[in-house]
């Protein structure tokens, strides 16, 4: 399958045109439910990496659980409107929520520890060169490239052999690889939100 770069309405360009702004994946509404069984994946996991799965009924992110190898359950995502404003909040298996969107206008977003509420944008900064975007937590930089049908992660600065996570879209679901140290560091949290908001599919500038 032809796939092109999907981030488009999220501002990102084509890495091998940058002047272009490349189209968007094909709706995978007609795929069936995945409740209760892992999805398949179209990239072979890594070893080195774990992965995590958004899982939904009909592809829509914003609206999944993202469930680890073992079938465990580790945050519901889902998105509700209240007051004439759409919101997606991020909870944990216990109920607490930890990053909350607000989509009105200019997309807002907060992250319990770690980012006061603020504009999407601000969060992951998009380079002037459209081909990538910045993720700081806490005193560290990430910088986050799509190649090759993927969303690839590394240290900003950093060289392509170290890789920090990996996200793509499988056969039924949206799936993210992160290495053992960075969940050791805390980043599965703020790796969740910003996947989220890369594949949703909608403007975030």
């Amino acid at each position: 399958m032809n796939v092109t770069n999907p981030y488009a309405q999220g501002g990102w360009g084509n890495p091998g045109n940058p002047g272009t702004i490349a189209g968007q994946f094909p709706n995978h509404s007609s795929i069936p439910p995945t409740f209760g069984a892992l999805p398949a994946i179209s990239a072979e996991p890594s070893p080195t990496l774990m992965a995590f799965f958004f899982v939904s009924s009909n592809y829509d992110i914003l609206n999944s659980s993202v469930i680890g190898t073992k079938s465990q359950k580790y945050f519901d995502i889902q998105s509700t409107p209240y007051g004439g404003t759409e919101f997606t909040n991020f909870r944990r298996p216990s109920g607490e929520t930890f990053s909350v969107v607000e989509w009105n206008g200019r997309p807002k977003v907060e992250l319990q520890n770690l980012f006061r509420k603020d504009y999407v944008s601000r969060w992951m900064p998009l380079s002037s060169d459209r081909s990538s975007r910045t993720v700081t937590i806490g005193s560290t930089r990430y910088t986050w490239i799509y190649a090759n049908e993927m969303v690839y992660v590394y240290p900003y600065g950093g060289d392509t052999r170290s890789l920090v996570a990996r996200i793509y879209r499988g056969k039924e679901a949206i799936t993210l690889e992160m290495t053992v140290n960075s969940l050791q560091a805390g980043l599965l949290e703020p790796f969740v939100v910003t996947a989220a908001l890369l594949f949703s599919g909608r403007a975030i500038e």
